[in-house]
């Protein structure tokens, strides 16, 4: 079963599926994610961490995060998500409900009332609002935007009920000078991350001195800008050790061009060696076709849907070998299967 509601600023789904995955499906983009799992034998991976998923798990993925389902087996696999921007909000809402979410800085342990991952979010209310999305798609086409803005305003609401006073957003640090949204450097940083990426040439591409970026980016973040960038590559290596890739071929994938600077890196960071992570498969796997790459990360927001339910999308498709730019019509190559 696939519902899918899809425009330029939300993409909200019910899937039932009964695919095992022979790896985790790893992947960012700059947008939320609401992700609320039903049934089915899943282990996620969040930021690096692995949780074995139970029914009413929920979690809120913040943008630019790397994360990621291993389905383990064919039993139903069913779930709801959420994918959206803030201008999904009504904007007199906007600033307050978007108050309700993690950060990057609460990601990392700086306060925040609600967490990213909640084993058991039945207490919260959130299902029977996740199902009314299956009502909405009965209702003629006409119906679709109101419904998911509306639904979209409604689950962010009950997060802030749950989460209390203490969620409510102070004065919001905005980029200054030249500097334009901390996003657009984030989306930036991720679509280059396997790349030569350099402080000089981040604050090129958004006319700002280095010192200006890495000011404001570190009061944002927590980070300063090569801490972040080193930081992803890190946590993005490690998911391609736990999908079976040797430390080397991880090091050369994630945007590491010296593996002794990768290896010490890695310990620092992780607090052990590379090859502890190493997960070994069953069976060597044969290369892989680019179909069945490994999804890294979106380009662009949502897309239109077409007949059958399927969404054109175009994305970029990372392994060892590099990337290639595709134009995919199989949904499930960026969604959570």
């Amino acid at each position: 079963m696939h519902k899918v509601f899809s425009s330029s600023i939300y993409g909200a789904a019910h899937d039932i599926s009964h695919v095992p995955s022979e790896n985790f499906l790893i992947h960012s983009h700059p947008f939320y994610e609401l992700y609320y799992f039903i049934s089915g034998d899943v282990k996620y991976i969040y930021d690096g961490a692995i949780y074995d998923l139970q029914p009413d798990s929920f979690i809120i993925v913040v943008p630019n995060v790397f994360h990621g389902i291993h389905v383990l087996s064919d039993k139903p696999y069913e779930r709801y998500t959420l994918h959206f921007t803030p201008d999904v909000i009504r904007q007199n809402r906007r600033e307050l409900l978007m108050g309700a979410l993690p950060t990057l800085q609460t990601l990392h342990g700086e306060g925040g009332a609600l967490k990213h991952f909640t084993p058991d979010a039945g207490a919260l209310g959130l299902k029977p609002l996740f199902e009314e999305f299956d009502r909405l798609y009965e209702l003629p086409h006409t119906a679709h935007p109101m419904g998911v803005e509306t639904l979209t305003e409604s689950i962010l609401l009950r997060l802030l009920l749950h989460a209390g006073a203490s969620s409510l957003p102070s004065e919001t640090q905005v980029f200054q000078a030249g500097l334009r949204d901390l996003d657009e450097v984030l989306t930036y940083i991720h679509q280059n991350l396997t790349k030569k990426l350099t402080l000089e040439d981040i604050a090129g591409r958004f006319y700002v001195s280095k010192g200006k970026l890495n000011l404001r980016f570190s009061q944002q973040t927590g980070f300063t800008v090569m801490e972040y960038v080193n930081r992803c590559r890190l946590k993005y290596a490690q998911q391609l050790l736990l999908n079976g890739l040797s430390a080397a071929e991880a090091c050369q994938a994630s945007g590491f061009g010296d593996y002794t600077a990768f290896y010490r890196a890695y310990v620092k960071q992780l607090g052990h060696p590379p090859r502890l992570d190493k997960r070994e498969p069953a069976v060597k796997p044969a290369p892989l076709a680019v179909k069945d790459r490994l999804p890294f990360r979106a380009v662009g927001a949502f897309s239109a849907l077409h007949d059958g339910g399927q969404a054109e999308v175009e994305t970029t498709i990372w392994d060892n070998n590099g990337s290639v730019n595709i134009s995919a019509q199989d949904p499930a190559i960026l969604r959570d299967n």
